[in-house]
């Protein structure tokens, strides 16, 4: 429709034209942001920490709190490289104001905020690759970001895969010529709606196997360090006929979003990885940063549950920490009440790390948030005990009290 307000095209030109008129750019990821304030929350470990949290009025909501967090405590936070990889095709436009700023933010604050030793990079793709930022600080990526926007890409499926290899040679190059950051965490960060294409170019091809070749050509020290998050959409939406009233749309199956593909990738190669919700936002990635590379003390859910302003307990999670709100209206606040067993354990390394042979990869509980996908990073149990007797130790109480305000 932008087409025709351009050009002051008539309606029914374009509804007589059928199908045809649709443009192929016109995909888009079903789910939206503003998902992110409806029906089944995942709040992170991160989230846990906040002092309040705003919430939509008048929907039945339900908050999905992780069963196992990892708090904060390590003084050798280890340093980090992390690529981020952008689909900036039309597809996104949606998404694409909630990717640039959760990408902004969680750089700034990963540096600023937490005092991480982290450099950043950046690779926009469409069609093609379109944008290479080397590594930079904090500032740079987060004013790069806001430069993206959502053009271009002729069919559905985009040059992801093109831009993964770009950033694999990325991170190689760069360990190769600054020694200094030889031994740091390297991310690659993948955030995408639709599936990709081979490397070979052909559109109609999503076959992995050259870009999977492409990963077990990095040196054997690098692999160990390499790690693969990817917020990808689960389904993707096609423009099937554009009306007057704006472009019918109809699902299509999940074998064209990014989620299902990115997932075998990551399967394929036993690389240490997590999928997230669609699209990016900077909570839930810097909670489950911090949860992975800086592990200090583990933290299990031991309950939660919502007061109303008169203090009457309204609601508490279940066995799966899924906790549904009452309806609420604006101006009605309630308060979350958490408390988690924490016990002392010491730092490991999960057990599914990337060795030579590119194999070895494991399911573990993410201490993040909740999510449909099978590849997450393991969240170690509390290895001591507590005082209610689930294993044999010591437990210590932590709660923390959370206004929900709508």
């Amino acid at each position: 429709m932008k087409f025709a307000k351009k050009f002051k095209i008539p309606v029914f030109a374009i509804i007589a034209a059928g199908t045809a008129s649709c443009k192929p750019t016109q995909f888009v990821s079903a789910q939206k942001p503003s998902a992110l304030s409806s029906t089944g929350i995942p709040l992170s470990c991160e989230q846990e920490k906040s002092k309040s949290i705003q919430l939509k009025s008048g929907e039945a909501i339900v908050l999905n709190l992780p069963k196992n967090c990892l708090s904060e405590g390590k003084s050798d936070k280890k340093p980090a490289d992390i690529v981020f990889v952008v689909d900036i095709t039309a597809s996104m436009e949606d998404s694409l104001n909630t990717v640039k700023n959760g990408v902004g933010q969680f750089a700034l604050r990963l540096r600023q905020e937490k005092g991480w030793d982290a450099r950043f990079a950046a690779i926009g793709y469409r069609d093609r690759v379109v944008q290479m930022i080397p590594f930079t600080d904090e500032s740079t990526l987060a004013s790069s970001a806001k430069g993206w926007y959502a053009d271009g890409g002729d069919d559905l499926q985009e040059a992801g895969q093109s831009a993964l290899e770009t950033a694999v040679k990325l991170i190689v190059q760069d360990a190769q010529a600054n020694p200094a950051r030889a031994k740091s965490d390297k991310v690659i960060l993948y955030i995408a709606d639709a599936i990709s294409f081979a490397l070979n170019g052909n559109h109609r091809d999503f076959s992995t196997a050259e870009l999977e070749s492409v990963f077990r050509a990095v040196p054997a020290d690098l692999k160990s360090q390499l790690k693969f998050y990817h917020s990808t959409a689960k389904e993707v939406e096609a423009c099937t006929l554009p009306t007057m009233f704006g472009c019918a749309r109809k699902a299509l199956s999940e074998d064209y979003a990014a989620r299902k593909q990115m997932t075998a990738l990551a399967s394929n190669l036993g690389l240490r990885s997590k999928g997230f919700e669609f699209p990016f936002t900077e909570s839930i990635m810097l909670s489950e940063f911090i949860d992975e590379f800086t592990p200090d003390r583990s933290c299990s859910l031991k309950s939660a549950f919502v007061k109303n302003a008169k203090g009457q307990e309204v609601a508490k999670t279940d066995d799966k920490g899924a906790l549904k709100l009452p309806r609420t209206e604006s101006g009605n606040p309630l308060s979350l009440e958490i408390e988690r067993c924490c016990s002392s354990s010491p730092s490991t390394a999960p057990s599914n790390a990337l060795g030579p042979s590119g194999s070895g990869a494991g399911a573990g509980a993410g201490a993040g948030a909740s999510s449909a996908s099978t590849d997450k990073l393991p969240t170690p149990a509390p290895k001591a005990a507590s005082s209610d007797g689930a294993t044999g130790g010591f437990c210590s109480s932590s709660k923390n009290t959370i206004s929900l305000s709508f």
